[in-house]
């Protein structure tokens, strides 16, 4: 039995040495983001996550504003990163809670994954602000954005 516990907790001290926890921080949507550079969100010795705010204009005649993001894997080795998105429409989290706003994006050796216009692009690559079209230009706006919980595994 005390070997059994014994193999457990070094089990356990392997899974915690493997993942990472990283601090974020909240970051204010407005009119005034800086749409022609990237802003650097998050960066480690692993990993760098940097956003740009967007007016897109895609085939489906419904144009928006979005948050385009870039993930960057600094390493030779393959990552992993989780988090939760903590979304804010009109002063009002819309996500916290929510599991299905919990995202999970693993990156090759070196591998740069980045967000565009197109509304079929995952997910994870993007966040919608708000409709800039005129017939849809009414409705709640991104506030602020925050990757919580956010951990990387290699």
């Amino acid at each position: 039995m005390k070997a059994l516990l014994a193999i457990c907790a070094l089990m356990l001290c392997g899974i915690s040495y493997a993942q990472e926890s990283i601090i974020t921080t909240t970051i204010p949507v407005s009119k005034n983001i800086d749409a022609t550079s990237l802003a650097t969100y998050v960066e480690t010795d692993d990993f760098k996550i940097e956003y740009i705010k967007v007016d897109c204009d895609p085939n489906s005649g419904m144009d928006f504003e979005g948050i385009m993001l870039r993930f960057t894997n600094l390493t030779s080795n393959e990552i992993t990163l989780d988090w939760h998105w903590d979304l804010v429409y009109d002063v009002t989290c819309r996500t916290c809670g929510y599991d299905e706003y919990d995202r999970t994006l693993t990156l090759a050796p070196n591998e740069v994954k980045e967000g565009d216009c197109n509304v079929k692009t995952n997910i994870t690559l993007d966040l919608f602000v708000r409709f800039i079209d005129a017939a849809y230009s009414k409705g709640e706006e991104l506030n602020s954005f925050t990757m919580t919980d956010l951990t990387i595994s290699q």
